[in-house]
């Protein structure tokens, strides 16, 4: 009996420990209790100047959307500065000089292409906002997004705010992920900090030192939490980003992005169970480390050790069997709406797994891939992208 604990242990671990996360941010991830913690800290009336980074690379296709958008937001244009930092090889430094001509808060700023992270130091060190918001050049805005993520930092207790990611394109996989990651990153924001920063993501200027892992905006966020102010999500700020429409193209977006947040938080893993940092580091930290890093070990394990019992005639294989019937039974019924949600977290684990082979490989992804099927998604929508609401 105790020789078959031992090989599920797999099992157990991951089932102990997404019941205490789950119930974490079911019981502490309460959509409004949280806006009315929010809306004691936010001030609608303040309005600092603010820098808005802009990284491009070859956005001929949607740049001029994105400048429109940014554009239509509420926050008043004389209180901002819009930074393009730009390596592209096609039209796109053309059309926003054509922009900056006509809005002089537009800064066109060009830089040999080096990776991202080269891109954003350089151009946060030439912001002159007391608030810095970096936002890529597939994320849409609404017209109060901006006005939302800085009215947090009206609390001089807030360091970093991070928004709410809505895809356009209601792709299931994402939609089954951000409802979780939403509850989640409630609870971690009431408990102390969040870990996870979207791709439209504010900082204070003044507290942001230089970039050293590819999961940038985490980089900058986790950065500031150290220097004792709080990293929040903001479900208010809300931006529109499309998820991309193949399962490769989603497959080399995503493992990117873990690559990053696995090297960080590796880099940085003295930090976890440091009780300095209080539920941060005895939590948040750790809880992130575990599900993007020892997760998808754990979970390639579980089938594996099934079938070594099976093979080996050891007792109690009812489980086993029901575990190894049950992967190609989920992969079957991946588009119903129940079974599409233990799919989605699969197929994470799995594009995790992908992102921790490439760590082992010492292969970290500074140079960003776009995923060329939003661009022509955004392309298409040209007209109504501009000025979502």
């Amino acid at each position: 009996m105790l020789e078959y604990i031992v090989w599920q242990l797999p099992l157990l671990i991951i089932i102990a420990s997404y019941t205490l996360y789950g119930l974490l941010a079911l019981l502490l991830g309460k959509e409004e209790k949280y806006r009315k913690m929010l809306a004691r800290m936010k001030d609608p009336n303040y309005k600092p100047f603010i820098s808005i980074v802009i990284p491009t690379y070859n956005e001929e296709k949607i740049i001029a959307s994105k400048l429109d958008n940014t554009l239509s937001t509420d926050y008043p244009k004389d209180r901002m500065e819009i930074i393009v930092i730009d390596s592209s090889t096609d039209r796109t430094p053309e059309i926003v000089a054509g922009y900056s001509s006509s809005y002089p808060c537009i800064k066109l700023v060009r830089t040999e292409r080096r990776g991202l992270v080269n891109a954003l130091n350089e151009a946060y060190s030439i912001a002159r906002g007391e608030i810095v918001i970096k936002t890529d050049c597939d994320s849409m805005l609404r017209s109060d997004s901006i006005s939302q993520i800085v009215s947090n930092f009206a609390d001089k207790r807030v360091g970093a705010v991070t928004s709410r990611l809505v895809e356009p394109n209601n792709e299931r996989f994402e939609v089954n992920y951000r409802s979780l990651q939403h509850r989640i990153q409630i609870a971690e924001s009431i408990l102390d900090s969040t870990y996870i920063f979207q791709a439209f993501s504010a900082f204070r200027r003044d507290l942001i030192v230089p970039i050293t892992a590819s999961a940038d905006d985490a980089d900058v966020a986790l950065n500031i939490r150290k220097q004792g102010y709080k990293v929040i999500y903001d479900p208010d700020s809300i931006f529109y980003e499309a998820s991309p429409f193949t399962a490769r193209e989603r497959v080399e977006v995503k493992s990117r992005r873990a690559v990053g947040h696995i090297n960080l938080l590796l880099k940085n893993i003295r930090l976890c169970f440091n009780p300095k940092l209080s539920w941060y580091g005895m939590l948040v930290l750790p809880m992130n480390l575990f599900m993007i890093a020892v997760s998808p070990i754990l979970i390639m394990l579980i089938p594996i050790f099934s079938a070594v019992n099976i093979l080996t005639g050891r007792t109690f294989m009812f489980l086993d069997y029901t575990i190894l019937c049950s992967i190609p039974m989920v992969f079957v019924l991946r588009n119903n709406k129940m079974v599409s949600k233990v799919w989605s977290m699969i197929e994470l684990q799995m594009i995790q797994l992908i992102a921790l082979i490439r760590v082992i490989k010492q292969r970290d992804m500074y140079t960003w891939k776009r995923a060329e099927t939003t661009r022509e998604y955004y392309a298409r929508m040209k007209g109504e992208i501009s000025t979502i609401d």
